[in-house]
């Protein structure tokens, strides 16, 4: 299973709550973990090692922090560095606030500022930093209270319990099935996505449809599931195949129905369709896929597009032949099986409609065949 997400955090998430999201996720958190101490130095390392199906990252964290006396200000710095780190590497960030903690024996109402400040900034943060901010203490919360609900607290006043645990997953998979869900993929036509003018990052898919551009995210190419497709339209050219790499102009498109071509630099170099592998245009190679050795004494294997009954053939083991409008006109053979007179080819005889060794004699003996006269030097 595609691992699609990453989290790190401290005990808060630490097999927590992670294993309850839609999506796998690796849980880097640990218990007594902090932003500034733990958790940003190491944290551009776990974006470097990001598998490539990584397309989000849940950040958590705080309250060890406060606890150990560390300055709002260096929060906010620590969670910064953080973002960034994943926001550059094209990750889509959502950020959990601190919870409600005020039960715990190491609150203090000067903890309590700092928590509700923290908290504040990030909501205030999200949209200039680019990230998704997940409100967990209003949804922990016992109302107006500053403390856990009694139902959602493990018993500390600070760690969630099963059935918090599954609340911090609620608010977060909404965020998180929107990355999936922005198209339906299933059966998903490129003719239905938006046209953008943008052009496509490395974490996108971009397609050219009759000259309008459009694209899908890598999260909603990880959508797709088994039965599921992506259909791309017939159509497209050698200056712009429908599945094109690089500059644009090499790639693949459907010329027609059922038939596949490939360009190089803006030319059409290669056509496949349920008959045969095949050059561009008339008079070029023409190669039948369905060939069997029976019938390759009137078809060709090789051959071209514009005589497709005439070319080279080969329908014995050691063996090569040369079909003319669908007739074995000559057969070269494998030396090893020949007697002492006969050579290994073959010539049509139309006086009997059939292939005839020719043999090789001292002189004309008269009769059925050709003979190859041997004179001597």
């Amino acid at each position: 299973m595609s691992i699609l997400g990453f989290v790190v955090g401290d005990s808060i998430s630490a097999g927590t709550w992670p294993p309850l999201l839609n999506t796998t996720v690796n849980d880097f958190a640990g218990g007594g973990n902090k932003l500034i101490v733990h958790i940003e130095p190491t944290y551009q390392s776990k974006v470097d090692n990001a598998i490539n199906t990584t397309v989000y990252t849940v950040i958590q964290g705080g309250v060890n922090d406060a606890v150990a006396g560390e300055t709002l200000a260096d929060i906010k710095t620590a969670l910064t560095s953080i973002v960034t780190s994943a926001t550059t590497g094209g990750l889509t960030t959502l950020v959990m606030g601190m919870t409600p903690w005020k039960n715990n024996v190491n609150w203090t109402s000067a903890l309590q500022t700092l928590t509700d400040d923290y908290n504040t900034w990030l909501a205030a943060q999200a949209s200039i930093q680019g990230f998704t901010y997940l409100d967990i203490y209003t949804a922990l919360e016992d109302p107006g209270t500053d403390e856990l609900l009694a139902a959602n607290d493990s018993g500390d006043g600070l760690h969630p319990n099963a059935t918090g645990d599954a609340i911090v997953a609620g608010v977060a998979n909404p965020i998180i099935d929107s990355l999936f869900t922005g198209i339906n993929m299933a059966d998903a036509k490129i003719s239905a996505l938006p046209a953008v003018t943008t052009a496509a990052t490395t974490d996108e898919f971009a397609v050219n449809q009759g000259g309008t551009s459009k694209k899908m995210t890598r999260a909603q190419m990880h959508s797709l599931e088994t039965g599921e497709q992506i259909t791309l339209p017939l159509g497209g050219s050698a200056g712009a195949p429908t599945v094109a790499f690089g500059d644009g102009n090499t790639g693949f498109w459907e010329v027609i129905d059922n038939s596949l071509s490939l360009a190089i630099a803006g030319v059409q170099q290669f056509t496949w369709n349920g008959t045969a592998f095949m050059g561009p245009s008339a008079g070029n190679f023409y190669i039948p896929h369905s060939l069997t050795l029976a019938n390759g004494t009137t078809i060709p294997t090789y051959s071209w597009q514009s005589d497709t009954d005439t070319g080279i053939s080969h329908h014995i083991a050691d063996n090569v032949s040369v079909i003319c409008g669908a007739i074995e006109a000559l057969r070269v053979e494998d030396s090893a099986d020949l007697a002492a007179t006969e050579t290994s080819l073959w010539l049509y005889d139309l006086d009997n409609g059939a292939l005839q060794q020719v043999s090789v004699g001292a002189d004309d003996s008269g009769g059925v065949g050709f003979k190859v006269l041997r004179i001597a030097n």
